[in-house]
């Protein structure tokens, strides 16, 4: 199953952009947020996390979607309790395995 997570972070920006690549990559799920302070929760994507299970493919249009710098990667991805799923970047044609927080 794919599941897919779009963020903006301006006012100005709008999800659709995101959107449209996440339904035509075949998304049957989407968790969309409008965060506009770095303090932030990011409780979309806590809820997409909580919704994939092993094998799910977490979709984003750009890595930078999924987290707002390399060390906030890094936390999640070392995070205790994670479970493998696996992230699939739309524009990019990457895919990779990333292992994610469940809590």
């Amino acid at each position: 199953m794919r599941v897919g997570y779009a963020r903006v972070s301006r006012r100005t920006q709008r999800l659709k952009p995101q959107r449209d690549p996440l339904l035509a990559d075949g998304c049957e799920r989407d968790f969309e947020e409008k965060v506009f302070s770095g303090k932030s929760g990011r409780k979309a994507l806590r809820e997409a996390l909580n919704y994939c299970r092993e094998g799910h493919d977490l979709v984003v249009t750009r890595l930078d979607r999924l987290a707002r710098s390399f060390r906030e990667l890094i936390a999640a991805n070392s995070a205790a309790e994670a479970a493998p799923i696996y992230e699939k970047l739309v524009e990019d044609g990457f895919r990779g395995r990333f292992t994610v927080a469940r809590g």
